[in-house]
């Protein structure tokens, strides 16, 4: 019996430190489970200026490897070019530079660092009607680009002339066709402002029949309801953007009205008060996980959840930058003014960051930009002047 109780008294002893062990494990996991759940403290969204939405913003971009902030980023100086007056630039690699004017003309450059004059190709027909014109131009890759404006000009050898450049039998008579953005030769979506529309293809190059017409309900009647620039970054991603704040945003660009979503990403606009303070005029996204527009009073919309609705959207404001962008990654950004001579531009690591992203501004040249490669970019002015933007 002594024997027994004996080993008695050492199991129960042996219990309670099972069940002290026991308790101690569960209050460390659940002290861990609470502190891990808090997260990281959101970044500070703070401006100098009144931000449009609450969203707060991401705290980093797709990819987890960032570059270095860059410690400058400078234009050289204006070298000629040729005498254009664009309306539109495109660089579909730093060996090859596109532009047009609105007139049917193309200004071409196989050395845009260089000093070689750009080469000078109208439109067939261009040069007798004066109704032929260009208003947009999309280049995914150097051997394939598409103009477009009162038609559809597709070309699979940009530099080779004006033959190159054939027409697709769209002629548009309402007014015009307004952007166009090509993911690959393989799909191409045409933003037809006067119809309020897509017209998309498969087969840029097989004529009328290859573009089908997509309509998109207007977002209101006047000025302010309609699309006004596009971007396809692949076949499976498209984002239309336009008045009041509203983009269009399609995972299927190719099937059919019911394939795109209208979505608020820009509610009050980046200085809200003004006649058109949320009317986004510029998009551009790269991936299927990275998006950034700009509004026309001064906002910048970000994403790195394009089809995530509105709340994936985010809006921080950086006084006097306004333009367009150019991103040749998630990882980099630059902004400049169009055709106006005032505000600034500037290169970003990381714009999903907010304005703490854009390390250095300085007053923006005027005219269209390109940037074909991370840290270099090309910037045509309406004087005809090209200047290289580098960062370092």
């Amino acid at each position: 019996m002594e024997k027994v109780a004996k080993r008695t008294r050492v199991l129960i002893g042996s219990g309670v430190v099972l069940v002290l062990v026991v308790a101690l494990v569960t209050a460390l996991l659940t002290t861990a489970r609470d502190h891990t759940s808090k997260g990281p403290k959101p970044i500070s969204t703070t401006t100098t200026a009144p931000t449009s939405t609450t969203n707060p913003l991401p705290t980093s971009t797709t990819s987890t490897k960032v570059p270095p902030t860059p410690t400058a980023f400078t234009w050289s100086a204006p070298a000629k070019a040729t005498q254009v007056n664009p309306s539109a630039l495109t660089c579909p690699s730093v060996s090859l530079c596109v532009a047009i004017n609105s007139v049917g003309q193309l200004f071409i450059s196989p050395d845009p660092k260089g000093s070689t004059p750009w080469k000078l190709v109208a439109l067939p027909g261009a040069v007798s009607n004066p109704s032929v014109s260009l208003s947009a131009i999309s280049c995914p890759t150097a051997s394939f680009c598409v103009a477009v404006g009162s038609g559809i000009y597709v070309s699979t050898d940009p530099a080779g002339g004006p033959n190159a450049w054939v027409s697709q039998g769209i002629a548009q008579q309402q007014g015009q066709l307004s952007s166009v953005s090509c993911s690959s030769p393989k799909l191409c979506v045409v933003l037809d402002s006067a119809n309020n529309s897509f017209l998309i293809s498969t087969d840029p190059t097989g004529g009328p029949k290859a573009w089908k017409a997509t309509p998109i309900a207007l977002f209101a009647l006047g000025y302010s309801g309609g699309l006004y620039a596009i971007s396809c970054p692949t076949v499976s991603l498209c984002v239309g953007v336009g008045g009041l704040g509203f983009a269009e945003i399609s995972t299927n660009p190719t099937g059919g009205p019911k394939a795109w979503t209208k979505t608020l990403i820009d509610p009050t606009g980046g200085h809200p008060g003004g006649q058109y303070s949320n009317l986004l005029s510029t998009i551009d996204c790269v991936g299927e996980n990275f998006c950034i527009a700009g509004d026309d009073s001064g906002g910048i919309i970000v994403t790195s959840d394009p089809t995530g609705g509105p709340s994936a959207w985010h809006v921080y404001v950086i006084p006097g930058m306004g333009g367009s962008f150019s991103c040749p990654a998630p990882s980099f950004c630059v902004v400049a003014t169009g055709s106006s001579t005032t505000g600034l531009s500037g290169a970003s690591i990381n714009p999903l960051l907010g304005p703490s992203a854009w390390p250095e501004s300085q007053a923006a040249p005027s005219g269209y930009m390109s940037c074909p490669a991370v840290s270099t970019c090309f910037l045509l002015s309406q004087n005809g002047t090209v200047q290289v933007g580098t960062a370092s």
